[in-house]
């Protein structure tokens, strides 16, 4: 829960301004944003969110289910108040924490591609410098009293290794036309192409 927290806390701090709008949107069009938020205050500040779980067998299966108590989310002091109204109109009693997680893993990676959105012609324009500047792959070292800190290459590299492993392979995101995949193909042609 707090990791989550503390990623959405480095956008607003970092990129308040750009950050503004895409939280908003996601907090205001997501029941599971708000809620998430909300128990992660509650847990962080007040008690264990987690309050019940329930494990069920029938017909040679198992189920677990890890509940959350509406009216002691409703009862916080550090659950938002305009939450705790929302809380108040929902017919149910305790929440199932799984299928509010597995929805909000689909929310987090819309938000991602927003703020890569945001942000992606700066990254392009920054990658494209970058890159320019590492000649026939040719390494540019950064120094620092005389010794070597890092390279040009080595930053690029990472950058696209990691953009391109943990989070357009491991998302899935070149199987299907969308923003993220053309960005991507777009730092590809910068990383590969041949420089003069």
């Amino acid at each position: 829960m707090d990791t989550l927290y503390a990623y959405i806390q480095y956008f607003e701090t970092k990129y308040k301004k750009q950050f503004l709008n895409i939280k908003q949107k996601f907090y205001d069009n997501h029941f599971e944003y708000r809620f998430l938020y909300n128990l992660r205050n509650y847990i962080i500040h007040e008690d264990l969110g987690i309050l019940t779980i329930n494990k069920l067998f029938g017909n040679g299966e198992k189920e677990i289910k890890f509940l959350v108590s509406k009216d002691k989310l409703a009862k916080a002091e550090k659950v938002q108040k305009i939450f705790k109204i929302e809380l108040s109109q929902l017919e149910m009693e305790d929440f199932d924490i799984y299928p509010i997680i597995t929805n909000f893993k689909k929310i987090l990676l819309d938000l991602q591609i927003d703020i890569i959105n945001v942000f992606r012609d700066g990254l392009l324009t920054a990658f494209s410098l970058l890159m320019d500047n590492v000649p026939n792959q040719q390494d540019v070292f950064l120094l620092k009293d005389g010794e070597i800190i890092n390279s040009l290459l080595n930053v690029t590299t990472k950058f696209y290794e990691n953009f391109a492993k943990n989070f357009v392979y491991s998302e899935k995101l070149m199987e299907s036309e969308n923003d993220v995949k053309t960005f991507f193909m777009r730092i590809s042609f910068l990383y590969y192409k041949e420089k003069k």
